[in-house]
């Protein structure tokens, strides 16, 4: 065990092995006993801190693994031979609440272009059944379409990750829609809000800045001491590059946040009032001190690695 690697999930296979996700490999991936099932350079769940995961399952006779994979934000399910190590690629989509029962493999499934669903997979030929899917409002009528991934180079040189989901080729309106947590990300699922917002004609930009899951555990970990920095100057970097490439321009950006991404988003205002015309927060963290202080007993403390402990 590496101390400063991460573990989570962990529960026991049918045979009695343990089976788990670490990142020791800087990678968050299936591991069995006391070595990686699969070594990729994938995430194979999301931040630590989402309570009640099942991002893998187990096969009843403990030879297989079906696990989800995140691929720069977009998602698939894959089955892994306990054995031979082979990977089978199943589906695309994000998948999560993964159970195996029987010869069926369970799970709750969603795309940009796909409601979220309850689905059903046979363990043979992976056949996908739909047994329900979530309530939905119209929005699934509206011209849904796949983002397109996005790496930028922050003025560091670092390698930033976005997704963007394209208006009009002509349009120069753009959201950039920020994330919470901060060590978390959105990945691609149905989001009706960004289906509206790019049917009204608006470019929306969704960034991964340095902290942001996803994208293995030194990117994640980059943020550690830094909150209030590298996210507001990554931010900064994917605007100018946003610009450049054509997807909006100064008067016609709006930066939205909530939380921790409202925290970042007021950040990016105060830093660079230039490049944007809005910014919509919502509940943002305005006040570390008392955030760390009076947060409540789940997150206590989470600043401390973020930005320092008090005083």
């Amino acid at each position: 065990y590496t101390p400063a690697a991460s573990i989570q999930q962990i529960r026991f296979m049918p045979d009695g092995r343990q089976i788990c996700l670490r990142d020791d490999s800087g990678w968050l991936n299936v591991w069995v006993d006391d070595a990686p099932l699969v070594d990729e350079p994938f995430e194979h769940g999301g931040p630590s801190w989402g309570m009640g995961q099942r991002s893998y399952a187990v096969s009843p006779d403990s030879r297989r693994v079906a696990f989800t994979r995140n691929e720069g934000g977009f998602g698939r399910l894959c089955v892994v031979d306990v054995g031979r190590r082979s990977i089978q690629e199943v589906a695309r989509g994000v998948h999560g609440q993964l159970s195996w029962h029987g010869g069926r493999v369970a799970a709750l499934r969603s795309g940009a272009r796909t409601p979220t669903q309850v689905v059903v997979y046979d363990d043979v030929a992976w056949e996908r059944t739909v047994v329900a899917v979530g309530p939905l409002s119209g929005w699934e009528d509206l011209p849904l379409v796949e983002p397109d991934a996005v790496e930028i180079v922050a003025a560091d040189g670092s390698t930033l990750h976005a997704r963007l989901y394209r208006a009009d080729a002509s349009t120069d309106r753009l959201l950039v829609w920020l994330h919470g947590g901060p060590t978390d990300q959105w990945q691609v699922t149905f989001m009706p809000r960004i289906a509206y917002w790019r049917a009204q004609g608006w470019n929306v930009l969704v960034p991964d800045h340095r902290g942001s899951t996803g994208h293995g555990r030194a990117y994640q970990q980059a943020l550690h001491g830094r909150w209030g920095q590298f996210d507001i100057s990554d931010i900064v970097d994917v605007i100018g590059h946003a610009h450049t490439s054509g997807w909006g321009s100064p008067g016609r950006t709006a930066i939205v946040g909530s939380s921790a991404g409202g925290f970042t988003a007021l950040g990016v205002v105060a830093s660079k009032p230039e490049l944007i015309a809005a910014a919509i927060v919502a509940y943002p963290v305005t006040d570390l001190s008392d955030l760390a202080e009076r947060s409540h007993r789940f997150e206590r403390h989470y600043s401390d690695s973020l930005v320092g402990p008090l005083p």
